[in-house]
C-alpha cells in the first residue's frame, strides 16, 4: 500500500534491547548514455505473493529519552513488498513523522519532527529486527541533511518483501521547540508516515523522442527530429537557431512561450541528469485522505472542494464540489460525522457508499484524482517533497535508452486498455485484460483511475506488461495526468528544487516561493508554471499518452479535474 498509517502510540516507558547498527552499502551508480548495455527491456522482478503499493508503519512509540540531548527515539515497523535493489537503481520507502503535544484529537496541531543526525545509517538509528517473512537482511537508513525524514532501502541485491521490526530514528525534540517534559508527556503523540520511491540513477538521456516537434516535442534545432541529450545539469541556453541548439517548440497553450523564445535555463533548474527518487505510484487517495487527517480545519478547507466551516459537510464526498453525496469518477474521500466548532474534519474512503469508511474494497489505493496543483504542491509541501520537473519525467520513463519514436513508458509503442475491473476497490484492484502496454485511457469501462500499479500484478515480469518505466516508477503513461514543472514558462523556469519543510501557512497552502503557482503573501494559489504530461483515464487521443508529447505540458489549469493527479520527487 502506498500509504500512510495512521496509529499513533503514546510514549512507552519500555527498556530497549542494545543497539546494534549495521553498516550498510551506501554507493550510488553513475552511468552516462554511451555507456548503456541494458536493453530497453530492463524489468523489475514483482513478488508473486504479493500486489503493489502496500507499505505500512505499524507499532509506533517513543522511547530511550536522552535529556541531556533533547531527544528521544521513535521506533516503528515497517514492511513493504515487491522491494529491489540491483546494479542500476533500488526502490525506497521515505519516512517522516508528524507529532502533536496537546488536544490532538480535537484542535491540536500536527508539527513536522526534525531528526537528530544526517548521514548514512548515522549513530542512534538502526534498522531493527529483520522478520521471518522478509527477503532482505538489513536496511540502510539515508538521512538527508535537512533532517526532516529518512529513506530505508535495503541493503543487500535481490527482490522480494521487506520486513522489520523495532527500526528506530532519533527525533531532535530540542531543535523543534519542545521540552523534555513536553516531549514524554501523555497528551504528546506521534505518527510516521511512509511514501514508496524508486532511485533514478545519475546520467545522461534524451528529452523528445525524435518526432518533428508539432505535439511540442524537445528539439535540438527546428525541424530536426533530433532529441536534445541532457549530460549534466549546467544551464541550458534556448535559442532562435533553428540548426543546431536547443529550440522551443511551443504547446501552443495560453501560457507556454512561442516556439523560437529565447531564454536560459538555470544550472538550478532540476534537469534529471543528478539522482534523485521519485514516487513509485501515483499519489494514492488514501494518502491524500491521511494527509487531510493531519490538517487544522482551516487548512482542510482549502485542500478540499465542499464547504466544510458550515459544520454539515458529513458524509459527502468532498473533493467533488458542493454536498456531493454519490461517488464520481471513483474519487472516494467522505467526510465523516460533523465536527465541534473549528475542529478538524475527519476523513475516510467509502466506495461502496454504505457508509462505513475505510472498508477493505473501498477505494483508498485508488489513484488520487481531483487534485488540482495547489492540492499537490500543499501535500509536497507536508511530506517535505517537491515537484518534478518535465525534463524528470522523461528520465523517469525513458532513463538512458535512445528515444523510440511516439514510445509509452515502457519503452514501446504498444498500448492494450484496462476495461474491466476485477477486485474492485481493494488493495489487489486490477483489471482482466492482459497484453503489453496495460494502461488505463479511452474513456471506457472504468471510467475513472484505477488503483496505482494495477498492472503490476503477480504474472508481470517485464516493464511493457507491468506499464513501467524504466526506473520501476508505475503509471507515468495514463491512469492520471502527472503535474509536472514546466519549462516553457518563465514561473516554471523560476523552480530550482527546494523541498518542502513539512510546514504549511494557516490557510493550508505550500510556502516554497521558487515553485510554480506562489505568490508572496499568499503561498503557491495558482498553477502558474506547471503543466501536464503522460495522459489520462479519460484520454482517447493516443498520442496524448506518448512519453514526449508536450501538448498540454504549458496548460497552468488550476481547476480540480476528474483526470488529474501527481507524483512527487526529492534528490537523492
Amino acid at each position: 500500500m502506498q500509504s500512510f498509517f495512521l496509529r499513533t502510540n503514546k510514549h512507552e516507558n519500555q527498556k530497549l534491547k542494545p543497539n546494534i547498527l549495521k553498516k550498510g552499502i551506501s554507493v550510488f551508480n553513475s552511468w552516462v548514455l554511451s555507456a548503456l548495455c541494458l536493453s530497453n527491456l530492463f524489468f523489475i522482478v514483482w513478488n508473486p505473493s504479493a500486489y503493489a503499493n502496500n507499505v505500512a508503519i505499524e507499532n509506533v512509540s517513543l522511547v530511550n529519552q536522552a535529556a541531556a540531548a533533547d531527544t528521544i527515539v521513535i521506533e516503528f515497523d515497517v514492511s513493504w513488498s515487491n522491494a529491489w535493489r540491483d546494479s542500476v537503481n533500488h526502490d525506497a520507502a521515505w519516512v517522516f513523522a508528524k507529532y502533536c503535544t496537546a488536544n490532538c484529537s480535537t484542535t491540536g496541531t500536527w508539527s513536522h519532527a526534525t531528526l537528530k543526525r544526517s548521514g548514512t545509517n548515522p549513530s542512534g538509528f538502526d534498522d531493527g529486527t529483520k522478520q521471518a517473512g522478509s527477503d532482505f537482511i538489513g536496511l540502510d537508513i539515508i538521512v538527508p541533511d535537512d533532517k526532516k525524514g529518512c529513506f530505508l532501502k535495503v541493503n543487500s541485491s535481490g527482490s522480494g518483501t521487506v520486513d522489520f521490526h523495532d527500526v528506530q530514528m532519533i527525533w531532535d525534540y530540542g531543535q523543534d521547540g519542545l521540552s523534555d517534559a513536553s516531549a514524554i508527556a501523555a497528551t504528546t503523540y506521534v505518527k510516521v508516515f511512509a511514501v514508496e520511491m524508486v532511485y533514478v540513477a545519475e546520467g545522461g538521456f534524451r528529452v523528445g523522442d525524435g518526432s518533428d516537434g508539432t505535439n511540442g516535442e524537445f528539439e535540438f534545432g527546428s525541424g530536426s527530429s533530433v532529441a536534445p541529450a541532457i549530460n549534466s545539469e549546467a544551464g541550458i541556453s534556448f535559442t532562435a537557431n533553428a540548426a543546431d541548439a536547443w529550440y522551443y517548440n511551443t504547446d501552443s497553450t495560453a501560457d507556454d512561450d512561442t516556439s523560437g523564445t529565447v531564454f536560459q535555463l538555470s544550472e538550478a533548474f532540476p534537469k534529471g541528469y543528478e539522482a534523485f527518487y521519485a514516487m513509485k505510484y501515483e499519489l494514492s487517495q488514501g494518502q491524500y485522505r491521511d494527509f487531510l487527517n493531519n490538517l487544522t480545519q482551516a487548512q482542510q478547507q482549502t485542500r478540499v472542494a465542499d464547504t466544510l466551516n458550515s459544520e454539515n459537510a458529513a458524509g459527502h464526498y468532498v473533493m467533488l464540489g458542493e454536498d456531493v453525496t454519490a461517488v464520481a469518477s471513483r474519487q472516494v474521500i467522505k467526510a465523516d460525522s460533523d465536527p465541534g466548532d473549528g475542529e478538524p474534519y475527519s476523513f475516510g474512503a467509502d466506495r461502496d457508499e454504505n457508509g462505513t469508511l475505510d472498508e477493505a474494497s473501498d477505494g483508498e489505493w485508488i489513484a488520487m484524482n481531483y487534485l488540482s496543483w495547489m492540492d499537490l504542491a500543499a501535500y509536497a509541501d507536508w511530506a517535505v517533497l517537491r515537484p518534478m520537473t518535465e525534463f524528470e519525467y522523461e528520465k523517469a520513463c525513458r532513463g538512458p535508452i535512445s528515444p523510440v519514436d511516439g514510445e509509452y513508458a515502457w519503452g514501446t509503442t504498444d498500448l492494450t486498455d484496462g476495461e474491466t475491473l476485477s477486485n474492485a476497490g481493494a488493495s489487489s484492484e486490477k483489471v482482466t485484460e492482459t497484453g503489453d502496454g496495460l494502461t488505463n485511457y479511452q474513456n471506457d469501462g472504468i471510467l475513472g483511475p484505477l488503483r496505482s500499479g494495477f498492472a503490476a500484478t503477480a504474472t508481470t515480469t517485464q516493464r511493457k506488461q507491468a506499464g513501467a518505466g524504466y526506473y520501476g516508477a508505475l503509471d507515468l503513461t495514463g491512469n492520471l495526468w502527472e503535474r509536472s514543472v514546466q519549462v516553457g514558462n518563465s514561473k516554471g523556469r523560476s523552480f530550482s528544487g527546494t523541498y518542502g519543510d513539512g510546514i504549511l501557512d494557516s490557510s493550508g497552502n505550500a510556502t516554497n516561493e521558487d515553485w510554480p503557482g506562489y505568490t508572496s503573501g499568499s503561498g503557491v494559489n495558482s498553477a502558474t508554471g506547471a503543466g501536464f504530461r503522460g495522459g489520462a483515464w479519460d484520454e482517447s487521443t493516443t498520442a496524448y499518452l506518448e512519453v514526449s508529447n508536450r501538448a498540454y505540458a504549458g496548460d497552468d489549469d488550476n481547476t480540480r479535474r476528474s483526470d488529474s493527479g501527481g507524483r512527487l520527487g526529492r534528490a537523492a
